[in-house]
């Protein structure tokens, strides 16, 4: 069973599915600004991730994150970056850094949104 089929919502589940189209097409600028539409929902759905206790033994990327952020909820920042200021003010907002993204990336946010998403059963 494909991953997308476990996510109940259908808005969120349509954007996984898209995402993966346009990976198999090659495009992964635009997967990674779809799986970015569907994380920032999925943070607005469900604003108690961002407020999710850090494993034991876990480590922060940097000690901004710290205030916002537990070290298993660390959206990759591979250009397409969370900005923890936007999850304080209520409005969670990814600035896009790079131009271009590879299909590696993508399935790197892929990958990271989806489990997510599965976690907190959307």
């Amino acid at each position: 069973m494909p991953k997308h089929d476990k996510i109940s919502d259908e808005n969120m589940r349509s954007l996984f599915i898209q995402a993966r189209g346009e990976m198999a097409e090659g495009k992964g600028t635009e997967a990674v600004h779809t799986l970015s539409d569907a994380f920032v929902s999925l943070l607005k759905m469900k604003p108690e991730i961002t407020n999710a206790e850090a494993k034991p033994g876990a480590e922060y990327v940097a000690k901004e994150w710290t205030e916002v952020f537990s070290a298993e909820l660390q959206w990759p920042r591979l250009g397409a970056n969370l900005i923890p200021e936007s999850i304080e003010a209520g409005e969670p907002k990814i600035e896009f850094e790079a131009d271009q993204f590879s299909i590696s990336e993508a399935m790197m946010y892929y990958e990271f949104a989806i489990d997510t998403a599965i976690q907190y059963e959307v």
